[in-house]
């Protein structure tokens, strides 16, 4: 058993179907040095690949349906946290290696 949490405030399974991975890519690419990516196009990334694990689990509509209500959680909830880990020098916080 982990006691990682990787979707924040929100359940890492969800009607039997796991998005903990989806949210920990999220994380990743919001911690990134060089941003390549827009916070758009990160959080598209995210939905879709909530909808990719509800379609291989055999439930695609529910999927559309979290994946729609994640997507626009992230959207509304996490501009502060895109803009920290953007300015993260200003905090002192080191940038993680992979």
């Amino acid at each position: 058993m982990s006691f990682k949490d990787y979707c924040t405030m929100s359940p890492d399974k969800i009607f039997g179907v796991y998005v903990g991975d989806a949210c920990e890519a999220h994380d990743w690419h919001y911690q990134q040095d060089e941003k390549s990516n827009s916070r758009k196009e990160v959080d598209l990334m995210f939905r879709r690949q909530i909808e990719m694990n509800f379609e291989y689990e055999g439930k695609p509509k529910l999927g559309k349906v979290v994946a729609f209500f994640y997507y626009w959680a992230v959207r509304a909830f996490s501009g502060r946290s895109w803009e920290r880990w953007k300015y993260r020098w200003l905090f002192g916080i080191i940038p993680i290696k992979r």
